[in-house]
C-alpha cells in the first residue's frame, strides 16, 4: 500500500495530537488550566494523567471525602501541590505517598475534621506544611500525624502553618506541650505560623523543644487567656523574629504601660536572641499617654535589630530610657508609625543613637512642633547614624531650622504630607542625602538660598558619601506653586524649569490666571507670555497714540545721538563726576574674594588696582571697596555685603576653586545678582565649570572675563589694566545710566 505525501502528513499530525492528549492530561479539554511548569484545576477534580512537565498542582472546590489514593501519571514529578476542599471532613491514610518528591503541601478544607496519623507518610522531601483555613480541624490530630518520636515522619519539614485552625468550634485551641513535642520531634522546624487562633493557655517552656532550630514564630491575631512560666522560661537560643501584631492578650489590654516593662524584664528572657519583634496593633482600646518616667531596661541583653509598634495608641512618650550595652549596639529600625503620636521626648530615642531607620509617619507630630518647638529640634540630635527618617501625614507646618543638624548621615528624608508652606531648615551638613520627599505640602515657593543649596548636592564627589552615590533628587509633586509675574517668583519657576535636581519623572504644575499649567512643560512659557501681555495692557490703559509716538522719537533720537557718542563719553563722565565728587555711589567696585586668596588679593591685585584706578580718574579717593577694608566692625557680615555691594557700581569677583566652594562667596555673587550689579570675573587658577554654581556657569559661558598669570614679580593681569579699569568704569557709567540689563536676562 503507497500514500501520498499528503496523507503521510495527515497521518503524523494525527499521532502528534494524541500524544499531545497524553501530554496535557486534563488541560486539553478545559477541566484544568496549565501555564509553564503549572496547573490549575477549578472543578474539583484531581487529574488522574499529570503533564510530565508540571512541577506545581493547585486544586481548588475539592472534596476530601472521594480523594482516593490511585496512581497518578508522574505524579512524583510534582513538588508543590496545594488543595483547597469545599466538602470533606477527612483524611484517610497515606493519600499523598505517590507525590513523593513534594517540598510544598497546603491542606485547606471548610469542613475538614479530622486527619489519619499516617497522611503524611512517604513525604521525606517535603519543606513546607501550610494546614492554614481549616476551622474545625482538631489540633490533636495534627500532633499525632506530625509526632515522629517512633517513626519517621516528614523529616525535612523545616516550615509549618496552623493558621485559622479550630476556630469554628466552641473549644478553644490548646498548644499543649504533645503538640510542640510532635512538630519538633524527627525534624529541625524554622518557621511557626500559629497566627488568628484562639488558643486557651500558651505555656512558654512548651517550646523548648524547638529552640535549637526555631527562626521565626508568627502569633499575630490570635487570642491568648493565659499564659505559663513566662517568667521561668530560658531564652529561646535559635529565635530571630516574632510577630505578635493584633496579638489579643485580655490582662494586659486594660493595664497596659511601659512601667511593665521595667519590673518584667525576666519576663522578656524568652526573647533576648530575638533580632526583629513586630508588635503593631495589640493596644487598640485606648490612648497610652505616659508621663514623666525612668524606664530601666539596662538588665535586659535584648539583641533587637529592629523593633515595631505601630497602630497602639501611644499618644504621649516622655521618659529617659535606659538600655543594655547590647540593646544599644543591636537597635537599628524603629517603627513608631501610626499611633496618634503628639509628643516622643528626645531622652527616650536619646539611647537608639545606631538606629539608622526611623518611621514616625501618621502621627500627630504637629503639637510637639508648634507646643514644644525646642525639643522637637532636638529630637534626632542623638540619632547621628539615622539613614532613613520617615515624618509624613504629621501635619507639621513648619521645620525648624536646626532639626537636622547632626543627621549627617541621612540619605532618605521624607516630611511629604504635610502642612509645611516653605523651606528654611538647614540641609548643608546632610552630605549624604540622596531623596528629600517634600512633595503634598503647602509650598508657594523655594527660596533662593535653599535652592543653591539644594544645587550644591549636585557637585559632591563620591568623597562625600559612604557608598559613592553622588546623586540627590528632591521631590514637589502637589503643592500649591503659583505662577505670577514677580520677579524672585519667575527666577523659581526659571529654576524648577532648568534643575536637575528634580526627579524627572514628576509633574510638577502651577496656578496661572486660575488655570493649571505643566511647569516643566509650557508653563514658563506661558507664564512670560502672560507677564509680557500683563505689562502691554498695563502700558496700553495709561498711554495715548498721542503719547506713544512721542516718546517714541523722543527715544530714537536720543537713542541715535547717544549710540554715536556712548562709548567716548562714559568714561569722561564718570571721572568728571568723580573729580567733581558729584558720582552717585561711593565706590567704583567692591572687590569680593574668599579667605584663602587674601594674600595675593592684599598685596597685590588690589594695591595695583586702586593705583590704576586712581592714575585713570586723577583722584585720590578709596574708589575701590573691600571687605577687609570697609566692612564696619559689630555689624553683621550680611548686611554689610548689603551696604558695600549696594554702594558700589560693579562687582569685581576674584574667582579660584576656593571661592567657587565657598557658601559665602556665593552669597556676595547673589547679592550682586540680586541688585543688578555688573559682574566682572576674574580668574587667579583654572577652575573646572562642575565647581561654579549655576550663575558663575552662565556669565563665565557669556561674557569676557580676565586673568592673572603668575610670574616671577608675583603675578600680572591680562589684559592690561588700563582695559581692566576702563571696563569697570564704562560698566560703571551704564549701571548709574540705568542702561544695563538685569541679570536674569543677562544670564539665562
Amino acid at each position: 500500500m503507497y500514500f501520498s505525501v499528503l496523507e503521510v502528513e495527515i497521518i503524523l499530525l494525527r499521532l502528534f495530537l494524541q500524544a499531545g492528549v497524553c501530554l496535557s492530561g486534563m488541560c486539553s479539554r478545559g477541566e484544568c488550566e496549565c501555564s509553564d511548569k503549572t496547573m490549575v484545576c477549578k472543578q474539583g477534580e484531581m487529574p488522574k494523567h499529570l503533564p510530565l512537565e508540571i512541577r506545581e498542582l493547585f486544586i481548588e472546590r475539592f472534596n476530601f471525602d472521594t480523594f482516593n489514593g490511585n496512581q497518578r501519571t508522574n505524579g512524583s514529578m510534582i513538588q508543590k501541590l496545594d488543595i483547597t476542599a469545599d466538602r470533606g471532613t477527612s483524611i484517610t491514610s497515606k493519600k499523598f505517598e505517590q507525590f513523593s518528591n513534594l517540598t510544598y503541601l497546603g491542606l485547606h478544607g471548610k469542613e475538614l475534621r479530622s486527619i489519619n496519623q499516617d497522611i503524611f507518610h512517604g513525604l521525606t522531601n517535603l519543606l513546607i506544611l501550610n494546614l492554614s483555613s481549616n476551622p474545625f480541624l482538631n489540633f490533636k490530630y495534627i500532633s499525632t500525624a506530625l509526632n515522629a518520636e517512633t517513626e519517621s515522619v516528614l523529616p525535612s519539614l523545616t516550615s509549618l502553618s496552623v493558621s485559622k485552625v479550630q476556630m469554628s468550634v466552641a473549644r478553644t485551641a490548646y498548644l499543649d506541650e504533645y503538640f510542640f513535642r510532635s512538630i519538633a520531634s524527627g525534624r529541625h522546624l524554622k518557621y511557626l505560623d500559629v497566627s488568628d487562633l484562639n488558643i486557651a493557655s500558651l505555656n512558654f517552656s512548651h517550646f523548648k523543644p524547638l529552640c535549637n532550630s526555631l527562626n521565626s514564630l508568627d502569633i499575630s491575631n490570635s487570642v491568648v487567656g493565659h499564659t505559663d512560666n513566662i517568667h521561668t522560661v530560658g531564652a529561646c537560643a535559635s529565635l530571630r523574629t516574632v510577630d505578635m501584631s493584633g496579638l489579643v492578650i485580655p490582662a494586659l489590654r486594660f493595664n497596659f504601660s511601659f512601667k511593665v516593662l521595667n519590673a518584667s524584664c525576666i519576663s522578656l528572657k524568652f526573647l533576648f536572641p530575638v533580632e526583629t519583634l513586630i508588635v503593631n496593633g495589640v493596644n487598640t482600646g485606648f490612648g497610652v499617654r505616659q508621663g514623666q518616667y525612668f524606664l530601666n531596661m539596662s538588665m535586659c541583653p535584648l539583641h533587637i535589630r529592629k523593633v515595631s509598634i505601630a497602630g497602639n495608641k501611644i499618644q504621649w512618650i516622655n521618659m529617659t530610657v535606659k538600655l543594655h550595652e547590647a540593646t544599644e549596639r543591636s537597635l537599628s529600625e524603629l517603627n513608631v508609625s501610626n499611633n496618634g503620636l503628639e509628643y516622643l521626648s528626645p531622652l527616650t530615642l536619646k539611647p537608639s543613637e545606631n538606629v539608622r531607620i526611623l518611621d514616625l509617619s501618621n502621627n500627630k507630630l504637629s503639637v510637639m512642633q508648634e507646643k514644644y518647638t525646642e525639643d522637637f529640634e532636638k529630637l534626632f540630635w542623638a540619632q547621628t547614624k539615622l539613614h532613613y527618617l520617615n515624618l509624613s501625614h504629621n501635619s507639621l507646618s513648619k521645620i525648624p531650622m536646626q532639626t537636622f543638624s547632626q543627621n549627617k548621615h541621612l540619605k532618605v528624608l521624607d516630611i511629604s504630607y504635610n502642612n509645611i508652606e516653605s523651606l528654611y531648615f538647614v540641609v548643608k551638613q546632610l552630605v549624604n542625602i540622596e531623596k528629600l520627599i517634600v512633595s503634598h505640602n503647602r509650598i508657594y515657593t523655594i527660596e533662593y538660598d535653599f535652592r543653591m543649596d539644594l544645587q550644591m548636592f549636585l557637585s559632591r564627589t563620591s568623597n562625600y558619601t559612604a557608598d559613592g552615590n553622588d546623586i540627590f533628587y528632591v521631590y514637589l509633586e502637589g503643592n500649591p506653586f503659583e505662577c505670577t509675574c514677580d520677579k524672585g517668583n519667575m527666577r523659581f519657576l526659571e529654576w524648577i524649569h532648568a534643575t536637575n535636581v528634580i526627579d524627572e519623572n514628576e509633574t510638577l504644575t502651577c496656578i496661572l490666571d486660575e488655570n493649571l499649567v505643566d511647569v516643566r512643560g509650557t508653563g514658563l512659557a506661558e507664564t512670560k507670555h502672560f507677564c509680557r501681555m500683563q505689562t502691554l495692557q498695563k502700558v496700553a490703559l495709561i498711554s495715548t497714540p498721542l503719547v506713544s509716538a512721542a516718546v517714541i522719537i523722543c527715544i530714537i533720537f536720543v537713542f541715535l545721538i547717544k549710540r554715536r557718542h556712548r562709548r567716548k563719553l562714559i568714561i569722561r563722565e564718570v571721572i568728571a563726576k568723580i573729580e567733581m565728587g558729584i558720582f552717585p555711589l561711593q565706590h567704583l567696585a567692591f572687590l569680593s574674594h574668599c579667605s584663602e586668596d587674601t594674600t595675593l588679593v592684599m598685596r597685590k591685585i588690589y594695591p595695583e588696582l586702586c593705583e590704576h584706578v586712581s592714575e585713570i580718574t586723577r583722584s585720590n579717593e578709596e574708589l575701590v571697596c573691600i571687605g577687609d577694608k570697609h566692612f564696619r566692625p559689630g555689624f553683621a557680615l550680611r548686611e554689610e555685603v548689603m551696604r558695600c555691594v549696594e554702594n558700589s557700581s560693579v562687582f569685581v569677583a576674584i574667582i579660584s576653586r576656593n571661592f567657587c566652594r565657598k557658601a559665602w562667596c556665593n552669597l556676595e555673587i547673589g547679592e550682586a545678582y540680586d541688585q543688578n550689579k555688573p559682574i566682572i570675573m576674574l580668574m587667579t587658577e583654572h577652575v573646572e565649570k562642575e565647581l561654579m554654581d549655576y550663575s558663575l556657569q552662565k556669565m563665565f559661558d557669556r561674557y569676557a572675563h580676565a586673568t592673572w598669570i603668575p610670574d616671577d614679580n608675583g603675578g600680572h593681569i591680562e589684559p592690561k589694566w588700563k582695559i581692566f579699569c576702563n571696563s569697570i568704569i564704562q560698566l560703571a557709567g551704564k549701571s548709574t545710566e540705568k542702561h544695563v540689563k538685569a541679570p536674569a536676562e543677562k544670564i539665562v
